[in-house]
């Protein structure tokens, strides 16, 4: 006892020499899951302890008046947690030779973990105040918004950091070094000034450009920043939620489903589903074909004014596709492959013990039709009972019914795990190469994609593949004069087993017991049991493997022209583009 007492004393008379929070120790970055519900102080305390294996000192009478801590953490560092659990009580620890001692903070050591604040105003450059701007501190990824009369506060721990106010279509201000003493208010008052990139900026419009400060209609532009590093089949997954009033949509999650793609909601009274038209370098094209790193911009025309250019076929709006150009210069070739997974968002915790599921089936079917679903027995319910707590026990076996042996089945079966994996991977492969001079430039790319489906690997998984193939040639034959080539070709396909995804499959989800199991004692496919009159023919037509279906699309597009300056100022473009999209299902 007196040990401990002036262990105690010597600790807390050392402790008076360091600073409160002193975190730079081994001992506080160890890492402890605790769990503490509404406990006292020196009981939380004891908890933590127990937990790191780390000793600790203090004072009863100090720690002795906190109450109602609780807390719950999974491999946080022993620093976080003393911060959360002691910081609100002005109670302050330090490592003392590998004790952690815990004191009260002096009045200076209160006042330096109270919070400053960054406070000020956000107007434009006439001073006019400009609600909803944006006020970020980069190192604590902590961010506000001026009120309506531009006014902001920020709270933040003292420190030195860097700023960033933004605001539509002004210039962003980056202020370095604004430091925030503790529990003071530091000022910054900002003035943005109008952005002159973005009304700068060409936008496609039907068959030519115009700079966006002179748009009259309703037009939206991306470009090829949407599409790069992102894991996605096609161009319409990149486009999601890009594009203001474009609307995409997929049927299915099956791996390949193609976007389908809709402008303003509903297209009329009695169509809501008008798609609008695409144009790929100014050729009508499938966007669903088309290699989204060959993309450098995607423009939407949304409104009536497009019908101007391109007619009743623009009635549902116009989306123009302008692929990358080729490059003259030295040879450049630029490579990159990501790999992805995929995972079910929805519930799959479904029941699989066959006593609990067929009891469930059973009654529901005899309210509903008068008797059982299953055929069983009390003898059938007492064994599969029995088969719930003795995993030891067959789950097939064969009895004399109704005259004739035939197998009884008491088995626990996860069909939906039996049927799909819980991820799905996919991985992209393209390449591009660019080169020339002053005479011919050229662009060459490829691109293969595959993403595997839910199906398990041992039931002949479902695959997609597409592939892409993209050469553009422009010959500069005079200064006045330059042909060109645009040749793209894409194919994709799609394999599946059994009846496919879009089939109608009741036996996958009507007849399939948990108590039943995929394959009988003697490697037959389990088909049915011959205690009812239903079966799961599914189950056995996935497994023999010899079942399947697909399909394949092809598309070729090639557009050859020339532009003539005939003379300065004036232009004569002229092209031919011949398309060839043959499809087949098997």
């Amino acid at each position: 006892m007196r040990f401990t007492f002036v262990l105690i004393s010597i600790l807390a008379t050392a402790s008076l020499l360091l600073p409160a929070y002193a975190g730079n120790s081994q001992i506080l970055e160890k890492r402890v899951s605790v769990t503490i519900k509404n406990a006292t102080m020196e009981a939380a305390i004891s908890e933590i302890q127990d937990q790191s294996k780390v000793n600790f000192a203090y004072d009863h009478q100090l720690i002795g008046k906190f109450t109602g801590v609780t807390l719950n953490v999974q491999n946080e560092t022993l620093d976080n947690i003393l911060k959360k659990v002691l910081g609100s009580r002005a109670l302050g620890y330090k490592d003392v030779n590998g004790v952690i001692v815990i004191n009260a903070l002096t009045k200076e050591e209160i006042k330096q973990q109270q919070p400053g604040k960054l406070a000020g105003k956000v107007v434009d450059e006439k001073s006019l105040f400009l609600p909803s701007a944006t006020i970020r501190i980069i190192e604590l990824n902590k961010a506000i918004q001026s009120d309506e009369a531009g006014n902001y506060q920020l709270s933040a721990p003292a420190g030195t950091y860097t700023v960033v106010v933004s605001y539509i279509s002004y210039e962003s201000q980056q202020f370095n070094n604004v430091q925030i003493k503790a529990g003071e208010i530091t000022p910054l008052d900002v003035k943005l000034l109008p952005s002159q990139n973005g009304l700068n900026e060409v936008v496609v419009v039907g068959y030519g450009t115009q700079k966006k400060v002179n748009l009259t209609g309703a037009v939206s532009q991306v470009d090829s920043k949407v599409f790069e590093d992102r894991p996605v089949a096609g161009i319409a997954q990149a486009l999601q939620g890009t594009v203001p009033n474009l609307n995409i949509t997929f049927g299915d999650g099956h791996p390949g489903s193609q976007g389908k793609f809709n402008v303003r909601g509903y297209a009329s009274i009695t169509n809501v589903s008008g798609s609008p038209l695409v144009l790929i370098d100014g050729v009508p094209g499938d966007i669903n074909m088309l290699n989204p790193h060959d993309v450098e911009t995607v423009s939407v025309l949304k409104d009536a004014a497009s019908a101007a250019i391109y007619g009743a076929r623009a009635a549902f709006g116009v989306i123009l596709v302008t692929t990358k150009k080729a490059k003259n210069g030295k040879l450049t070739i630029n490579y990159g492959s990501n790999f992805s997974q995929q995972q079910v968002t929805t519930r799959t915790d479904f029941i699989t013990d066959g006593y609990t599921q067929l009891r469930l089936v059973d009654e529901a079917f005899s309210r509903n039709v008068g008797n059982s679903y299953s055929g069983y027995n009390a003898e059938d319910y007492a064994q599969l009972k029995l088969r719930q707590t003795d995993k030891s026990l067959p789950s097939v076996v064969v009895q004399n019914r109704n005259g004739q042996n035939q197998y009884v089945y008491y088995g626990s079966t996860d069909w939906w795990h039996f049927l799909f994996k819980n991820s799905t991977p996919a991985m992209d492969h393209h390449v591009s190469i660019t080169g020339g001079n002053d005479k011919v430039d050229f662009l060459i790319s490829g691109r293969y994609y595959q993403q595997k489906g839910l199906y398990q690997s041992d039931l002949r998984e479902d695959v997609y593949n597409a592939y892409n193939f993209r050469s553009k040639v422009n010959a500069h034959l005079s200064k006045w004069l330059t042909v060109f080539s645009n040749m793209q070709f894409a194919a994709n396909d799609y394999i599946w087993p059994a009846n496919g995804y879009n089939s109608n499959n009741p036996g996958l989800y009507n007849h399939a017991m948990a108590a039943y199991v995929p394959k009988n004692p003697d490697g037959t496919f389990t088909y049915r049991t011959n205690l009812n009159n239903y079966g799961a023919n599914e189950y056995a037509d996935l497994q023999n493997g010899k079942s399947f279906g697909g399909t394949k699309s092809y598309d070729f597009t090639n557009t050859i022209g020339f532009t003539a300056e005939v003379i300065k100022g004036l232009a004569i473009n002229g092209n031919y583009a011949f398309q060839l999209s043959p499809y087949s299902d098997f």
